[in-house]
């Protein structure tokens, strides 16, 4: 799915995501809302943001569902946020895997000005080969918030479950 502008409501079902030249294997998405109450999407390859991209604007707001399985050459193995947010109340996001040329984030990946509020939910079981397993913070002006929730078993050789780089 390639959205910009318009937003995006995803409340069941599943979505197999395949390969993406560039990024966003499932859903590609800018500068408005992509709301996630329930379903999964498994899998997804590209460059940056296996199964999601967000950019420019738009605001990734996750209170159900699962993001699950996907893998990104460089960054952010599962979902990438890019001068965006990403609001997790509930839900999980699991298993991101990088490319072997990869580089941070294989569960969630903040770039730029980017936001993220987590009150619930689960991100678990990343592993990356430089840093960041779950979570990897790029950018000084990126920011994570944890109020809730369960970050676990992510590894990386720094930063297993978090890191803030660059």
């Amino acid at each position: 799915i390639i959205s910009t502008k318009g937003n995006i409501t995803i409340n069941g079902g599943e979505m197999y995501a395949s390969y993406a030249m560039n990024h966003g294997g499932a859903i590609y998405h800018e500068g408005s809302s992509l709301i996630m109450t329930g379903g999964k999407i498994q899998g997804g390859e590209t460059v940056c943001g296996g199964a999601v991209l967000v950019q420019n604007g738009a605001l990734l707001q996750m209170s159900g569902g699962e993001i699950a399985g996907a893998s990104a050459k460089y960054d952010g193995g599962n979902v990438f946020v890019y001068d965006s947010q990403l609001y997790m109340s509930d839900g999980k996001i699991t298993g991101g895997t990088l490319g072997s040329n990869a580089r941070y984030g294989t569960n969630v990946c903040l770039w730029g000005s980017s936001t993220m509020n987590m009150s619930g939910g689960t991100i678990t079981g990343g592993t990356a080969s430089k840093e960041g397993g779950n979570i990897c913070v790029w950018h000084s002006t990126s920011v994570v918030n944890v109020y809730g929730g369960v970050i676990e078993n992510g590894s990386a050789p720094t930063g297993g479950n978090i890191i803030t780089a660059g």
